[in-house]
């Protein structure tokens, strides 16, 4: 049988709301589903116990059927305690029990007891509006506001009332009585739904928190994986092309006169922070179980040449630097040593070595050429060797030395420097190059040193620039070759095959 479609003057709709059958059914469901997993796991736990079957697959599966009548033992009282909380007979009048919650049997019955108040609430309210209609007839003996009900729903009594009025507000009184316990009968309904329904869902909630069966932070890491798959992919993609482009373009737009500097430091920095991104997405994929080990390591060798990179970078401008400053201060001391001995001194006397001294400064000078005091202390600090030491490594990654030596030279893309291209005058003495400009500004001038760079302090800068210089390009070519190789197989389809054939990836599936 059907709720009533109208619920006034109690409600504005339904206050019981649902279908106790329903639920039910649902309960039936439950159980059973309950008694087939017990039955399934009871099955599974006799099974391989034939003493012929001695052997480790017998071993192996046996242990795998435990595994799985012990999870399908979970999941039966997960089903268990469902039936329970939503009860299977609509008509068990049992009283709900945090053991026992019978949803269903308490629905049927705070619904019946909702349909036995409206009746009565209805009447009630009909007497209430006969009776008013009634006293509105007697304006003149009725004071103003004799007809207004107070907080509980009554009429006030009024000692000037005629009898038939008092007689009227007694019948007006009573109906408010029998709406009010109609109110209540409602209330101690909605008061046994929502305890039956507490008690179901706190058995159903105690279940799922003990049985071990809940996803963990770690499953809604993976399901929030697999859903942005397709999303992480683009990702990677996009990331990796873009580290590709910026990552070739720093070691070709070096030459550039005035901005190529700026450009191959930015374009540098880019290329980290997209490979970063790579290395992140891939990661996530991977962890998802739709990644490849193999994009990884191509993203973990991306990051880690540009991070030794950098290292090596630093350590040979820094040898380089100091192999000029040592130069200039010893090419001085043996200028002045060659002047005492030869005949600058020995035929013109201090005149002679004061005409030779500054021809001998200025050829020292022209070949060392000219430094900031802050950066040779900053190089002298960094002591550089042969390689690159830790200090320098955890440098070469350290995100604020990156950001800091990716944009120090961001002012030089100004627009007035961006004019100065137009010229023939800028593009006279360039010459293109491959690499990064710092460090082929640092060898050209080590270059420069000549003879000075034979003398006994500073040939070990010397070699310190040239054993960096090897282990930067021993770091980045690979990088960029691994880095491209990737970007061919993917595009020419044949990634996946190889995936495959390697078992790196879950393409391969």
């Amino acid at each position: 049988m059907g709720r009533p479609p109208d619920w006034q003057p109690l409600a504005d709709a339904d206050p019981v709301p649902g279908d106790p059958y329903d639920v039910a059914v649902l309960g039936r469901k439950f159980r059973a589903t309950a008694e087939l997993i017990a039955s399934s796991s009871k099955q599974l736990k006799t099974m391989c116990t034939d003493e012929f079957w001695d052997s480790d697959a017998g071993a192996a599966f046996r242990q795998r059927s435990d595994d799985t009548a012990g999870k399908l033992s979970k999941a039966h009282a997960r089903y268990a305690a469902a039936a329970t909380a939503l009860g299977t007979d609509p008509g068990d009048a049992a009283p709900s029990t945090p053991a026992r919650p019978n949803y269903a049997g308490s629905l049927e019955e705070a619904q019946a007891q909702s349909a036995r108040a409206l009746p009565a609430a209805q009447d009630a309210a009909a007497t209430q509006r006969t009776v008013m209609s009634q006293l509105q007839a007697y304006p003149a003996v009725l004071a103003p506001d004799s007809l207004v009900p107070d907080g509980s729903g009554h009429l006030r009594p009024a000692l000037l009332d005629p009898p038939e009025v008092a007689a009227l507000k007694r019948h007006y009184n009573a109906a408010a009585d029998d709406l009010a316990s109609a109110a209540a009968t409602l209330a101690r309904a909605q008061q046994l739904r929502d305890a039956a329904a507490a008690n179901a869902s706190d058995l159903i909630a105690s279940v799922i928190d003990s049985d071990g069966l809940g996803d963990s932070w770690w499953d809604h890491v993976t399901s929030f994986i697999d859903e942005h798959a397709a999303l992480l992919s683009t990702i990677s993609t996009i990331a990796g092309w873009v580290a590709t482009t910026c990552g070739t373009l720093a070691l070709v737009v070096g030459w550039i006169p005035v901005v190529g500097q700026a450009l191959a430091a930015i374009l540098g920095t880019v290329a980290l922070a997209a490979s970063v991104v790579a290395l992140i997405s891939d990661a996530l994929l991977e962890i998802g179980g739709k990644g490849s080990w193999a994009d990884i390591a191509l993203d973990v060798i991306a990051v880690a040449s540009f991070g030794l990179g950098r290292a090596a970078a630093g350590a040979l401008r820094d040898s380089s630097l100091l192999a000029r400053f040592t130069a200039s201060s010893e090419g001085l001391k043996a200028a002045v040593s060659d002047l005492m001995e030869g005949d600058a001194w020995l035929t013109g006397g201090e005149d002679g070595l004061d005409e030779a001294l500054p021809h001998a400064w200025g050829e020292i000078k022209e070949a060392t050429g000219n430094w900031e005091t802050d950066e040779l202390e900053l190089a002298e600090k960094h002591a550089p060797r042969s390689w690159p030491k830790w200090g320098d490594i955890l440098r070469g990654f350290h995100p604020g030395e990156i950001l800091k030596d990716g944009f120090k030279d961001i002012g030089d893309l100004k627009w007035s420097n961006w004019k100065e291209l137009a010229k023939s005058a800028t593009w006279k003495d360039a010459k293109f190059f491959v690499g990064d400009p710092e460090i082929h500004e640092a060898l050209e001038s080590t270059s420069r040193l000549g003879d000075l760079g034979k003398l006994d302090k500073v040939r070990a800068f010397v070699a310190n620039v040239s054993s960096n210089h090897d282990m930067w390009r021993y770091v980045t070519i690979p990088a960029v070759a691994a880095d491209f190789a990737n970007h061919v197989l993917a595009e020419s389809g044949l990634k996946n095959r190889v995936l495959h054939d390697t078992g790196l990836g879950w393409a391969a599936g």
